[in-house]
């Protein structure tokens, strides 16, 4: 009890009565090499401290348990984060199509693996699409110790990279897309050099493509300036085969933009329209109805000449050449179809220019 009166003696001299309090401070003192021991009222003989309950050391805590947190997050040890100019950035992920990315995933993390974390750099960048929000955190948070401002958060930084990193899985021309990556990943190298310049880096700040860097882009320029103009004619149908309906119908908003037209007095070409395998040209006889047309007297009438036509042109040719076939729709006053001729190849076997 703290009201008991403490006696205590290391066998020459005697110190007391003294509070508990007291007591513990007195043998907080340095001893001269000589054991004390220690009485109260009610104790039956002297006994050394250790052995006293209310002297007794107080168990040690428990250990702390090693941080599952990177040791920068606890404000240990900062990362120092690979530096490399935005514009530099931008152009090798464009150019490589954005392969680069794996690199530069790979640098950061390898940067708070040296910082003390327990991370492997190299398949948190193959699989950048999950862990990039951890990375975007940790670089964000880095601000806070070297007074760097931002208002961007991590979250809004891994949005806009996952989304148009999954645009490369879809088809046609919105694939491209995916190239939109790059921007996150700009924005988030911009706070990491802020940073690393805070922290007093004297890195080269990495703002120049090297020789290695130029094979790249001048290899990865090549492939997108190809990959750029396969999807031009994918979207325009050039790209397609020539029996194809999109290619047919780009074929046909071309001529389109000179119609309608009038042939002659009674008939108009008013427009094309392209099918699968079949180009058609529609005619309309201006001055006679359905009932008034000879089918037959104007198949003969005509198809000679639709032959020549096909046959001397060298556009024509060469869609009848790769398998498509022109046909001529003759419609009534009113559009109601008459009668169609088709010219296929074959027509023009006999035909000498």
């Amino acid at each position: 009890m703290s009201g008991d009166r403490w006696f205590l003696t290391d066998g020459q001299t005697q110190t007391g009565p003294l509070t508990l309090e007291a007591l513990r401070e007195e043998l907080a003192r340095p001893d001269q090499g000589l054991a004390r021991v220690v009485w109260r009222e009610g104790m039956t003989e002297w006994t050394a401290p250790d052995l006293v309950p209310e002297l007794a050391a107080p168990p040690p805590p428990p250990s702390r348990p090693e941080p599952r947190e990177p040791l920068f997050m606890l404000g240990m040890k900062d990362p120092k984060w690979f530096m490399v100019g935005a514009a530099k950035l931008a152009v090798m992920f464009l150019v490589t199509l954005g392969l680069y990315q794996l690199y530069w995933f790979y640098k950061q993390w390898d940067r708070i693996r040296d910082a003390g974390d327990n991370v492997s750099p190299a398949p948190r960048s193959l699989f950048a699409i999950i862990f990039c929000y951890s990375l975007f955190r940790r670089i964000v948070d880095s601000t806070q110790a070297v007074g760097v401002r931002t208002g961007l958060p991590a979250w809004l930084l891994a949005a806009g990279f996952i989304l148009p990193s999954l645009m490369w899985r879809v088809e046609g021309v919105v694939s491209l897309a995916g190239f939109l990556a790059f921007v996150p990943l700009v924005a988030a190298q911009r706070i990491a050099n802020a940073v690393a310049l805070a922290q007093g880096s004297t890195e080269d700040r990495n703002t120049r493509l090297t020789g290695l860097n130029w094979v790249g882009v001048v290899t990865g320029g090549g492939l997108l300036a190809l990959l750029t103009l396969a999807s031009l004619l994918d979207l325009t149908g050039l790209g397609q085969p020539p029996t194809s309906k999109a290619y047919l119908s780009t074929v046909a908003s071309v001529v389109n933009k000179t119609l309608p037209k009038k042939l002659d007095a009674d008939t108009e070409l008013v427009d094309t329209v392209g099918l699968e395998g079949v180009l058609v040209y529609r005619y309309r006889m201006v001055k006679r109805s359905a009932s008034e047309l000879d089918s037959t007297r104007l198949v003969l009438a005509v198809r000679p000449g639709l032959v020549t036509a096909a046959c001397a042109s060298q556009t024509r040719q060469t869609l009848l050449d790769r398998g498509v076939t022109l046909r001529h729709s003759y419609g009534d006053k009113d559009g109601r179809e008459v009668v169609a001729i088709d010219i296929v190849a074959a027509d023009c076997a006999d035909f000498v220019r």
